[in-house]
């Protein structure tokens, strides 16, 4: 009659689940595949444990780079600040009551004033 009938693929039952049956050359081409998909991901993640480092270390690199102006403004004034404590004095600002102001802290002269007008 013509009418030719597909033949269904091997099967091949593995515990309560039915699976086609694989070729040779498939499985190892399946192998092969893993194998290289596996190359590539641990060349990538070496790749990366390479370069993150590099570029955190050329990071800092630049930081220090671009800040050393500032660094080197702090540490003569820390210099001149610890060397000579009359600097601290001289660098003191008044404060609006008549106080001085030196390093954050106000440094007050009391007078004791008595009722009576004295001093």
């Amino acid at each position: 009659m013509g009418i030719e009938q597909e033949t269904p693929p091997k099967m091949q039952q593995i515990g309560n689940r039915i699976h086609p049956v694989k070729s040779v050359l498939g499985t190892a081409l399946a192998i092969g595949t893993i194998g290289i998909l596996l190359t590539f991901g641990f060349m990538f993640a070496l790749a990366l444990l390479l370069i993150i480092p590099i570029l955190g270390v050329a990071g800092y690199a630049a930081l220090r780079w671009k800040t050393r102006a500032i660094r080197r403004q702090m540490k003569q004034q820390m210099g001149h600040a610890a060397g000579n404590p009359a600097d601290a004095y001289q660098n003191a600002s008044i404060d609006r009551d008549g106080g001085t102001v030196i390093e954050g802290e106000v440094i007050r002269e009391e007078r004791d004033v008595r009722h009576d007008g004295h001093q």
